[in-house]
């Protein structure tokens, strides 16, 4: 388990299986952890609750965006304002994460902002053609986040986690494409972790062998 003590963390996403898996395992590392939802898709919104919040502690230190998201239905049988929902909550929600996350980590001395999206948007998936959409926005913008950073020299580092389908409960053995909450949860706690303090623009699969990279 990753040495979190001291530092601070907050989670950008409602109440699931998987962020509170996240929050529970940050809180046994030894972190102080937050959890918040912003679930307006605006900018005045992200803007007040993360940069001029009076509510969040004054130094953030790492900053985990859960955004999974839904199937949407297939390419030829989603209607469009299915699709535009998709979107509006995932990708665009992903993109103010990045925007104000970063903004919160730069006013802190820098820090690890780690996004968890859906790995389909690595491999395709049938009857989810919004998911698999949003989710590679979401992969790609996260690393063009990781490049801008990186030439800053800002001391903030970006990665995603590609998570497959989430089993929750106690299993002798996955197949191939299902992990468990935990197992995103303690990948996730790696980044943060100062083990990591070098790895930044990491696309990294937590699937249990779906994707090869």
């Amino acid at each position: 388990m990753a040495d979190l003590t001291g530092k601070t963390c907050l989670i950008l996403s409602a109440e699931t299986i998987l962020s509170r898996s996240v929050h529970d395992n940050l809180v046994a590392s030894g972190a102080n952890v937050y959890m918040l939802d912003i679930p307006e898709a605006t900018e005045p919104a992200w803007d007040s609750a993360l940069l001029n919040s009076q509510q969040r502690p004054a130094k953030i230190d790492a900053i985990v965006n859960v955004s999974i998201p839904d199937s949407g239905g297939a390419v030829g049988d989603v209607a469009l304002p299915e699709f535009r929902r998709v979107i509006e909550t995932s990708y665009i929600r992903t993109w103010l994460a990045l925007k104000y996350g970063i903004q919160t980590l730069r006013s802190s001395g820098g820090g690890s902002f780690i996004t968890i999206t859906s790995v389909d948007g690595a491999t395709g998936a049938p009857a989810a053609a919004a998911r698999c959409a949003a989710s590679h926005g979401i992969t790609l913008m996260t690393k063009s986040a990781a490049l801008e950073c990186a030439d800053k020299k800002d001391n903030v580092r970006v990665n995603a986690l590609l998570v497959g389908d989430i089993i929750p409960g106690e299993h002798e053995a996955y197949a191939s494409g299902h992990v468990s909450p935990e197992d995103v949860a303690e990948a996730a706690a790696h980044l943060v972790s100062d083990a990591a303090v070098y790895i930044t623009g990491l696309i990294m699969p937590v699937d249990n062998g779906r994707v090869g990279y």
